[in-house]
């Protein structure tokens, strides 16, 4: 996609493992590394992500997205405090999504049977023209296949690395 083309998108949807890395790297970029969830992220990453989100006006999450980071996040604390605090601060700005559980699991049962419940809330906004921004292979790749606009954000860093 060109950044004309991604332009063009409602929005983006970041998953909760790329929200988690957004959410450490304005923390502190070099706690990336040190956390389990973002530790085969760098500081570089942090960067390439800022930098792709700039590309958007507008981004969306769902409580699905939001729970799943908070309980990642949960517990963890450096020097100045927990690094849950600041999730409030960043996601402040984004449009907060809602599709009922039930509505999902029976509509997107294939996904949801496969990826759970947050990933099969992420296909439906997909289906919206938001695009998934995400690190799950099979995630994209399925998203993908149906013909909806998925980025894996490897495939970002590895386009960055060959530039």
């Amino acid at each position: 996609m060109t950044p004309t083309q991604l332009k063009q998108k409602e929005g983006l949807l970041l998953d909760a493992n790329l929200l988690v890395l957004y959410v450490l790297g304005c923390y502190d970029p070099k706690r990336i590394v040190q956390n389990k969830r973002t530790s085969t992220y760098t500081e570089e990453d942090f960067g390439l992500l800022i930098n792709f989100m700039g590309l958007f006006k507008l981004y969306v999450t769902t409580p699905n997205i939001l729970t799943e980071v908070s309980n990642l996040l949960e517990g963890v604390k450096y020097q100045y405090g927990p690094v849950l605090a600041l999730l409030p601060q960043l996601v402040e700005g984004f449009v907060e999504i809602y599709e009922p559980s039930f509505d999902v699991m029976k509509q997107k049962e294939t996904a949801f049977l496969k990826f759970g419940l947050g990933d099969a809330v992420s296909y439906g906004l997909a289906e919206q023209d938001y695009l998934v921004l995400t690190d799950d292979l099979s995630l994209c790749y399925m998203l993908q296949s149906r013909g909806l606009d998925a980025l894996n954000f490897n495939h970002l860093r590895s386009d960055y690395l060959l530039r």
